[in-house]
């Protein structure tokens, strides 16, 4: 687990889920709107997709589209996209080897 000074940003949340998390989980309810996605995107640090079944990595492409560093999962499409001027792909369900990733990514954007 990450400790609280990362603040993680859910976005497709509904509000009931929302009111079971922790309270550095901020969740923001689906958004059809382009212009606030892209926001969202363009406001994070890093955008993490853990995503076991990809078939395009389309969510992957709109980080990257706002200059947010992907890290993924190995699946589906998602390998394809990142590279690593952009992001870090890791093994599927390798969730430590997806925290070093975080780590890494972060250290980087703090330290430029």
């Amino acid at each position: 687990m990450l400790d609280n000074r990362y603040k993680i940003v859910l976005v497709g949340i509904d509000a009931q889920t929302g009111k079971t998390l922790p309270e550095n989980i901020l969740t923001i309810e689906r958004t059809r709107d382009k212009r606030e996605l892209a926001q969202i995107y363009t406001a994070a640090n890093i955008f993490v997709n853990p995503t076991r079944e990809e078939a395009l990595g389309m969510v992957n492409l709109e980080a990257l589209a706002c200059g947010t560093p992907v890290v993924t999962f190995r699946t589906g499409g998602s390998p394809e996209c990142i590279d690593d001027t952009c992001g870090v792909v890791v093994a599927c369900d390798d969730i430590q080897a997806l925290k070093t990733a975080i780590k890494e990514i972060l250290y980087e954007v703090e330290h430029e």
